[in-house]
């Protein structure tokens, strides 16, 4: 019984599938260089002040704004297309610089509570 496909065809769909993915990638990762309009979070004002007291960056003022919407690292990993080992590094250098020791001590300094 013979192929439908042949090699080379079988190449270029491989290689069709990886350029799309790459692409897929590469459109994620542009998106996470513009913290500020990608929009994914909401603009609670009310943490405003909080995050010039503790000095958080962009990325860092993300991630306290998606784990007080209740996203999982997970979830946080898949949204703002990081490694689950920078989002790891993220949430202890804010909890190092809130002096909070856990996520729920966190939501309740960010909500007012």
């Amino acid at each position: 019984m013979a192929s439908v496909f042949s090699t080379s065809d079988f190449k270029s769909v491989v290689i069709y599938i990886l350029n799309l993915v790459s692409l897929v990638k590469l459109k994620g990762f542009v998106k996470s260089l513009f913290p500020q309009e990608t929009g994914p979070v909401s603009t609670d004002v009310t943490m405003e002040p909080l995050f010039h007291k503790y000095k958080l960056t962009l990325r860092e003022q993300q991630v306290v704004r998606l784990i007080c919407s209740g996203k999982s690292s997970k979830d946080i990993e898949n949204e703002l297309f990081l490694s689950p080992h920078t989002i790891k590094e993220y949430i202890y250098r804010i909890y190092k610089k809130t002096g909070v020791k856990n996520r729920v001590q966190m939501v309740n300094l960010f909500r007012g509570q």
